[in-house]
């Protein structure tokens, strides 16, 4: 999960719980074969023609992988539920995700924070708005409105969240914040990957530190 935040920010920030939802058009057994080789539980449930993605629990991988609000930012979807979308508050920090239809496979973002509104996403592929409105299925009205929000920084993340859903004319703003329990939501389901999915992971991350030294030796 890409940071932009001043010292000052990133203490104000380890006082606000991180939040997180994807969004895939695709239907919801195939989100379900993708989170069952995951990292952590996921919450799947139906929503107005989407399937919603929520974490439902800890991250059995080791740090600094073991954020589930940031492992399922960060992680790609699978590619029947693509074109997603993922809307993340972390901290201080609005953060909305796209995994896009074409190649290549990797998560694109966008990131707004207060004051200065939209920032680059250092080190990250960025998302352009267009593709988000596109993949959101909203019109060219749409497009211009969510540049419009993230341009502007005096606000707070929760805000442009609400907001950037509601001009995308996506649901899941109340599980996003909390007002709905998303475990109460009709056809809702919780999965809870296999452990070995994420002991080969960090096997996988120790394989490539080792490499990594001996390279630098």
């Amino acid at each position: 999960m890409p940071r932009a935040l001043s010292r000052r920010g990133k203490r104000a920030a380890a006082r606000v719980s991180s939040r997180g939802i994807v969004l895939s058009p695709g239907r919801p057994d195939a989100a379900a074969w993708w989170a069952r080789r995951g990292l952590g539980p996921l919450l799947l449930a139906p929503l107005e023609g989407w399937t919603l993605i929520v974490p439902a629990g800890n991250v059995q991988a080791r740090p600094p992988y073991d954020d589930a609000v940031r492992t399922l930012a960060g992680r790609p979807v699978g590619w029947r539920m693509r074109p997603s979308l993922g809307f993340f508050h972390v901290g201080r920090q609005a953060v909305i995700t796209l995994h896009p239809r074409r190649r290549p496979r990797s998560v694109r973002w966008l990131i707004w924070t207060p004051h200065d509104g939209s920032v680059p996403p250092r080190g990250l592929p960025a998302a352009r708005i267009a593709d988000v409105v596109a993949a959101a299925d909203a019109g060219p009205a749409a497009e211009e409105a969510l540049s419009a929000l993230l341009a502007e920084g005096a606000a707070e993340a929760h805000e442009v969240l609400r907001a950037a859903l509601e001009i995308l004319n996506l649901p899941g703003a109340d599980v996003l914040f909390g007002d709905t329990d998303p475990a109460t939501l009709p056809g809702a389901r919780k999965i809870r990957p296999p452990d070995r999915y994420a002991r080969a992971f960090d096997r996988l991350l120790r394989e490539e530190r080792r490499h990594r030294a001996e390279q630098e030796t």
